[in-house]
């Protein structure tokens, strides 16, 4: 008996940071259309903030969506940036 419950509680704290653990990342997810409606593809989006390191940037895809993943709790600064055969456009 002495054996199951050493065993059992071994389990408990080898594993606890992981059934306990809270995560504080979000995820950052939206989608970009021009004045007419028609979703812009090939966009680059740049995240950014003081606290975090470095910039994390992702891509519109051929609907106009994007994701970013594991951006930690905070305030950021976005850019979007796009070029077309037309002309460039960075907001």
């Amino acid at each position: 008996m002495n054996k199951s419950i050493l065993i059992l509680l071994t389990y408990f704290f080898l594993f606890n940071s992981i059934y306990f653990s809270q995560d504080y990342s979000g995820k950052l997810e939206g989608r970009l259309l021009d004045e007419n409606g028609i979703p812009i593809k090939l966009a680059e989006i740049a995240i950014s903030s003081q606290s975090m390191q470095g910039i994390r940037n992702t891509i519109t895809n051929k609907q106009g969506y994007f994701f970013a993943f594991s951006i930690p709790v905070g305030n950021y600064s976005i850019h979007i940036s796009h070029i077309s055969k037309q002309n460039v456009t960075i907001w």
